[in-house]
């Protein structure tokens, strides 16, 4: 049914009750029920009934005056969201004991008005009909609560699929993201969105409102007081009257401070990756459940779409790597010693697997050790031991997980001759990770258990890189930028992933390869690789 005729049954059964005209008008005084038990007397009066706009600050129902000196009528507002949304005006009453006054005075004045029609009632019964018509208020107040809440619940929902579909097209980003989040919920002046850029930091990306621009860029560490509760609490933050909250006060260095502050953690795998802020700093009043609600909402879309461009960035880096991988296996055949190749296999691994630790040895000849993680005690000890299991190991290759003191490390023990085994380990620092990097360190084995196997043995073919130009005069001529592109290129990191880390767009990432490209003299990033490790390669011996 729809509200106004709701409203108008409403009416019609207090009209009864109150034994009184009944009508229910909307903020301007203008009626939006047909009038209930209407005589000739409360036609009068309300034709010429003055609406006062004081009437929008009543909270309860009040006797008001009329024009007719001692008649008098009822208002009562319908609250809905703290503010007077309808009213209700009953009427016409006589005060018990003043109508023999009033009819006096109408004869002096010779007003033509029927007061017979109105109402006595004595001052116990006012009271009754205050008590009467606040029951109506509270009806009519549901009435039209439930109405805005299903109209509100329709074009939330209407938005939100509009936000769904364009999120499957691939064209709804973050900010538009946060300019629905107004367009649901209008009384959200600001909106804005902290991306987690590292373990320990999160950059404020987007801001939208005047207020909050100076937002933009903005740092927040993960000890910083609202960080720290909403990772530990993983539960959205309400704060009203927010002006002088510490939260509120850690992240607007201005004076101007919002009167109304929320922040929602995006939580995936358990991991705040982000943080949806919103708020005003002119509402008087708010709606906590609304807003709240409201962000709730826009935050689970929100959390869809970064778990959606997180797997397609693993998968594209997945497929990155194993593309370098791929091309490695060229780079990997033009290494002239077994020191150079280690060293290839080495950072290879420690790119791939994003590790801290990374050790090889071959017998008890060749090392190399790439170490972020352990003293140099632990160290020691622990190639000790990788030294003596890989003289004692069995002949033939095979794959061990180990749990060491300091965490995982997958080791792959390998056979070159019948006399001569070696041992790749690497660190491995989330668990979740672990299948990923045996994947990555078994393919890399592969493509260079063969190359290192005659290099040791010493039967290789001198295959010697040539340049026009030295290597570490070649990469002189790169801009800084264009050094900052090819170290994520060097990395296995997608022109995706580069953009996002450099806070560039993916067309200047592709500018900055052609130009690495076409100033070293390469075609293709295998050669491009294979001219870096080269470099890193010879400034590592030249250290030693």
């Amino acid at each position: 049914m729809e509200l106004k005729k709701l409203l108008q049954s409403v009416q019609e059964a207090y009209a009864s009750l109150l034994n009184a005209t009944v009508v229910i008008l909307d903020q301007s005084f203008t009626p939006v029920t047909r009038v209930s038990r209407m005589n000739d007397l409360t036609e009068s009066i309300l034709s010429t009934f003055r609406f006062s706009k004081n009437f929008g600050r009543l909270r309860r129902a009040m006797w008001v005056d009329t024009d007719v000196i001692g008649v008098k009528s009822l208002i009562t507002p319908v609250i809905v969201q703290d503010e007077a949304a309808l009213f209700i005006w009953a009427g016409v009453f006589i005060e018990e004991g003043t109508k023999s006054w009033i009819e006096f005075f109408r004869k002096e004045q010779q007003h033509s008005y029927p007061l017979h029609l109105a109402k006595v009632v004595s001052l116990e019964q006012m009271q009754e009909k205050i008590e009467c018509i606040e029951k109506m208020a509270k009806i009519c107040t549901r009435l039209v609560q439930s109405q805005r809440e299903k109209q509100e619940y329709h074009h939330r929902i209407q938005l939100l699929n509009s936000m769904i579909q364009s999120f499957s097209k691939k064209k709804l980003g973050v900010e538009n993201h946060l300019r629905l989040f107004q367009k649901i919920d209008p009384s959200i002046e600001f909106v804005a969105y902290a991306e987690r850029i590292s373990p320990d930091k999160f950059l404020m990306k987007h801001a939208i409102g005047e207020e909050v621009k100076p937002l933009r860029q903005l740092l927040l560490y993960s000890d910083a007081p609202i960080v720290k509760f909403l990772s530990e609490n993983k539960q959205p933050l309400v704060i009203e009257n927010a002006e002088s909250h510490l939260f509120v006060s850690s992240i607007f260095k201005q004076k101007s401070k919002p009167s109304f502050f929320l922040a929602y953690p995006l939580i995936i795998d358990e991991e705040l990756v982000g943080i949806l802020f919103g708020g005003s700093f002119r509402a008087k009043r708010f709606t906590t459940f609304q807003a709240e609600k409201t962000v709730q909402m826009i935050a689970s879309v929100m959390t869809i779409h970064l778990q959606y461009e997180k797997t397609l960035a693993l998968l594209d880096r997945h497929l990155m790597r194993l593309s370098n991988l791929n091309d490695m296996s060229k780079v990997i055949n033009m290494a002239n010693d077994v020191d150079e190749l280690l060293h290839m296999i080495g950072d290879l691994a420690q790119y791939l697997v994003s590790s801290k630790l990374v050790t090889i040895v071959i017998g008890n000849r060749h090392h190399y050790i790439k170490n972020h993680l352990i003293s140099q005690e632990q160290l020691d000890e622990y190639i000790n031991h990788l030294e003596k299991r890989c003289l004692e190991g069995k002949q033939s290759s095979f794959l061990k997980l180990n749990k060491t003191p300091f965490g995982f490390m997958i080791e792959a023990f390998f056979l070159l001759s019948e006399e001569i085994n070696g041992a790749l380990a690497v660190h491995v620092e989330k668990e979740e990770d672990l299948k990923e990097a045996e994947v990555y360190i078994t393919t890399l084995l592969n493509f260079s258990q063969e190359r290192l196997r005659k290099l040791v043995e010493g039967d290789h073919k001198e295959l010697v890189l040539s340049y026009e130009k030295e290597p570490k005069e070649l990469l002189e001529c790169l801009t800084k930028r264009e050094k900052e592109v090819l170290k994520q290129l060097i990395q296995g990191r997608s022109n995706r992933e580069i953009a996002d880390h450099l806070f560039i767009s993916v067309h200047t990432v592709k500018n900055h390869i052609s130009n690495i490209f076409h100033k070293l003299g390469v075609t293709d990033r295998s050669q491009l690789i294979a001219m870096v490790y080269k470099l890193n390669y010879e400034n590592s011996r030249n250290k030693d």
